[in-house]
């Protein structure tokens, strides 16, 4: 059994967070959602704990913190005397040195140094990128029916439901032993960008698509001369720096994609169910 009762999370009405607090509440464990002062976010979870914090205010976080096991805020985190750190890492591999070097990804590496430094029992979780997130904003584009593809669109890379996520994240509370300071690696399904994108249109004949090839070196380049004219951050150059990393940089590195399913309970699901999941999303 978990030694793990009590869970904090920070982030909880973000993109990934719902997912989260609810595999971890489901799984019997104490929820704190941590909301910022500011935030006027209407909840809709029951049966979880509220805390205002402060994010400005260390005494602020550790107050909200106190008794809970596992939360995303670092130094807080370690005064209140948390057991377990799990950083918003997921995603890519940012314990390649090459891929921690892109530019908005530098500071999930930071706080994998600082969890060391500071000696906070920590777990990694890397998932491949979020399916869905994936279909919504990065496979295609749905204002221009376009889609970029890099390195000829047959290379298989491992990505994670959302749900799939947050019931990893309830394997690492319940493998407490097993899974302290270190990097796991969890997958919904393996695809290429090609199966991807036929399924996209399987799902949605009335797309007339449009391919751009990428080859990921130079798209790589390409954005990196983007970030040093100040456009980092822009949209479409994070497009181009996360097609290159994980058709590129991740592939080359040899990502060992779903290789903790089995001790996280996650399921890999067949080709079939993966194309069905991506022609599910994209017809609501």
């Amino acid at each position: 059994m978990s030694s793990f009762k009590n869970v904090a999370i920070a982030g909880a009405t973000g993109y990934l967070g719902p997912a989260v607090v609810k595999a971890v509440k489901e799984a019997g464990f104490n929820v704190t959602v941590l909301l910022r002062e500011s935030n006027s976010s209407k909840i809709e979870f029951d049966g979880v704990k509220i805390a205002k914090i402060d994010y400005g205010s260390i005494d602020s976080l550790v107050d909200a913190l106190n008794g809970q096991d596992a939360v995303a805020l670092v130094e807080a985190a370690v005064k209140a005397g948390v057991k377990r750190f799990l950083p918003s890492e997921y995603g890519l591999d940012v314990s390649i040195p090459s891929v921690r070097a892109v530019p908005y990804l530098r500071a999930k590496g930071l706080i994998q140094d600082l969890l060391k430094e500071l000696g906070m029992a920590y777990t990694i979780l890397y998932t491949g990128p979020f399916l869905e997130w994936g279909l919504d904003n990065f496979f295609v584009d749905w204002k221009t029916a376009t889609a970029n593809v890099w390195n000829g669109g047959d290379i298989s890379v491992g990505m994670s439901t959302l749900a799939d996520t947050g019931r990893a994240v309830v394997g690492v509370l319940l493998n407490p032993k097993e899974t302290e300071n270190k990097a796991f690696y969890t997958t919904t399904g393996m695809a290429t960008q090609n199966e991807i994108l036929s399924a996209v249109q399987e799902g949605r004949p009335d797309l007339k698509l449009s391919i751009i090839h990428q080859d990921s070196k130079s798209s790589l380049a390409a954005a990196y001369e983007a970030a040093k004219a100040g456009r980092g951050m822009e949209f479409e150059v994070a497009r181009h720096f996360l097609g290159s990393t994980i058709f590129g940089l991740e592939i080359e590195a040899g990502v060992p994609y779903g290789r903790d399913n089995d001790l996280l309970g996650i399921k890999m699901v067949t080709p079939e169910e993966f194309k069905q999941l991506v022609i599910s999303h994209v017809k609501k």
